[in-house]
């Protein structure tokens, strides 16, 4: 009797310790079991890729300029999308400035940790050089450590946790944004800042985003906790913290403070030594206008210096000086930004050249109260003269219009953001002609609708200005000559002349005409997250101002009728307007085709039009409109000789 017991004691404490094997236990404070349990009671598993269980950030602000960021993730994956995004992380970073501390690396699988609870397999993390820095000496301080999960076999859940210490300019403040929906859902998300008691920490908890758990234990902790998160709305767009819950926080004391300290880190950079100087001058040389030397210069730093694709931002108060750059011929953003600026400065009298500017994506950007430099997205130079303004983008190598930046928030505000609304006008009248067709235009583009910047500095005649405009309208366009009627910064007006050598007649005696899209009208000057494909989708549409564009073409008729024409209609809606109109008198039909993206009561022109959001219900009356405009049969003609 006495070892049957030991026998039935035996097997309830192997029982037991299976039942303890099989629980996933308690991480940071975080019971995994209880995630679970509520992932599943809250999502299908069956639609899912993956659900985030835990998405936790902790910033500690030391002093001397230390942000200790510590990233812990517990994701539940059940596809090969989930493996693609979750499995095989890459972390960036600097060993220049920075230290990696991988603390977590493990997979729960078949009731248990692999490949063990506390241990990280000596091959799951593998330290790389970015392929972009490894033919440019001075940045390879830079890491990519890929995390790599052992044991993954589907579905499973994996946990992360891994801790980035940098060491920034003692002066330098801290900040972020944080979005708490993710591509996945989430189920919970937690953000904590811990600062030293007496350093100021201003936040901002946008669009139903928790108010913070603020204490103080020796050190000022805000703690933000979102359960239910849940993912982001499709499609996912530029600015998702504009409706989504999200927070900011920031411990600069001002943008000027910001500002100052950045711009005295490109000003001490802005060295050019007597060779540099000497070489630019030849490029230079015989060159009067002032945009036409700036292209100059920004030709010189383009071929001069190689760009280097990788993020700028562990050199942000540390650029390398501008001769380092010339000298060694390749650069990230910042420091051709610095070469250029220091360049186009110095070599260009009376251009006004502002300081190296911070941009980021999106329009109406939020909590713009709050100075920080983590959302940013990229570097601008920006030029001022001859009543234009115009934008060195240092990645790209082109100098554009500051009105093609539609899609960016210009941060150090040295130069007011051109707010004209884009506008496009053509009036186009053909004719058969001896060998062929010849037409006349006029041409009306304003703001965004303009490249006034090539004309300025010679990169374009307005011939090819107006070819440009015509190009994706009628095919076969040639022979352009034209002269501007208006030519001040983003409004520009011209008539021109052509030939066409297309519309050729088919064996019944019909040819077709067939009206397209102008290559800087309305829709390409949408947002890249518009897809007229979606019937239904639960992001805004968030445009920075109405747009509107206007299509005629009047077509001599002597000679030949009319087979089809296009159906007059006038479509009327909460987002804007769309018509055709058509019209036969005295030897000439005229279609004109219009869209106008402006809801009831918002200008289209003006210094200041308002930014426009389309909420997901208003997409149905906003794609109606772009469906009618990208409709070939709102402008197609089919014409006939006549008999």
């Amino acid at each position: 009797m006495k070892a049957l017991k030991i026998v039935v004691i035996a097997v309830l404490l192997l029982g037991a310790a299976a039942a303890s094997a099989r629980t996933m236990g308690v991480s940071a404070g975080h019971d995994l079991d209880a995630l679970w349990a509520q992932a599943q009671k809250t999502h299908d598993t069956a639609q899912e890729d993956a659900i985030i269980l835990l998405d936790s950030r902790t910033v500690t602000v030391g002093d001397e300029g230390t942000v200790v960021t510590r990233v812990h993730q517990v994701v539940w994956i059940a596809t090969a999308q989930g493996i693609r995004g979750y499995a095989d992380l890459r972390v960036p970073w600097n060993s220049a400035t920075s230290t990696l501390e991988v603390e977590k690396l493990r997979t729960w699988m078949d009731g248990r940790w692999w490949p063990d609870a506390e241990e990280i397999s000596e091959t799951a993390v593998v330290e790389t050089l970015p392929y972009a820095v490894a033919l440019a000496d001075d940045y390879t301080s830079l890491r990519e450590t890929m995390l790599l999960h052992d044991g993954v076999e589907l579905p499973c859940i994996m946990e992360t946790a891994y801790t980035i210490a940098v060491q920034g300019p003692p002066t330098a403040g801290a900040d972020d944004l944080f979005v708490f929906p993710q591509r996945d859902p989430v189920v919970r998300s937690e953000y904590v800042v811990e600062v030293p008691v007496g350093v100021e920490v201003r936040w901002e908890a946008l669009n139903g985003a928790p108010e913070p758990v603020v204490t103080e234990n020796g050190v000022k902790e805000l703690a933000w906790t979102m359960d239910g998160a849940g993912a982001l709305k499709l499609p996912v767009t530029e600015q998702p913290e504009a409706y989504e819950p999200a927070i900011v926080w920031t411990t600069w004391e001002s943008w000027e403070v910001l500002l100052r300290e950045f711009n005295a880190a490109i000003e001490a950079a802005a060295v050019l030594d007597t060779a540099l100087v000497d070489s630019l001058a030849a490029t230079t040389a015989g060159l009067v206008d002032k945009f036409s030397r700036s292209q100059a210069v920004v030709e010189f730093v383009n071929a001069s210096v190689r760009a280097v694709h990788c993020d700028p931002k562990s050199w942000l108060f540390s650029p390398r000086s501008a001769t380092r750059t010339w000298e060694t011929g390749y650069g990230h953003a910042l420091d051709r930004a610095v070469l250029a600026w220091a360049l186009l400065g110095a070599c260009i009298d009376g251009l006004s050249v502002c300081p190296v500017d911070l941009v980021r994506a999106g329009f109406g950007g939020v909590a713009p109260e709050l100075p920080r430099i983590s959302d940013t997205s990229g570097l601008r130079v920006s030029l001022q003269a001859q009543g234009g303004i115009a934008d060195y983008d240092p990645l790209t190598g082109s100098l554009v219009p500051r009105t093609r930046g539609e899609g960016l928030m210009y941060l150090g505000g040295a130069v007011p953001m051109t707010t004209t609304a884009p506008v496009l006008r053509v009036a186009m009248a053909i004719e058969p002609a001896a060998n062929g067709w010849t037409g006349t235009a006029f041409i009306r583009a304003v703001g965004g609708s303009s490249n006034w910047v090539d004309l300025q500095i010679g990169e374009g005649s307005w011939s090819e200005f107006c070819e440009g405009q015509l190009a994706g309208l009628l095919p076969g366009i040639c022979e352009t000559s034209a002269k501007p009627t208006v030519a001040s910064g983003p409004y520009l007006e011209a008539r021109c002349a052509f030939r066409i050598g297309g519309f050729e007649a088919d064996d019944t005696g019909r040819f077709v005409i067939a009206v397209g899209q102008p290559d800087s009208g309305v829709l390409s000057r949408l947002p890249h997250d518009v897809s007229v494909a979606d019937e239904r989708r639960e992001s805004p549409v968030r445009l920075p101002w109405g747009m509107s564009q206007v299509i005629e073409l009047r077509l001599r008729t002597a000679g030949v009728s009319a087979a089809a024409i296009p159906q007059a209609k006038t479509i009327k809606n909460g987002a804007g307007m769309f018509s055709v109109a058509v019209d036969e008198a005295d030897g000439w039909l005229t279609v004109v085709r219009s869209i106008a993206l402006t809801p009831e009561g918002a200008g289209l022109l003006g210094e200041d039009p308002p930014m426009i959001e389309h909420e997901p219900e208003s997409w149905p009356d906003l794609r109606a409109l772009l469906l009618e405009e990208m409709d070939p049969a709102n402008g197609t003609i089919v014409l006939k000789e006549a008999e």
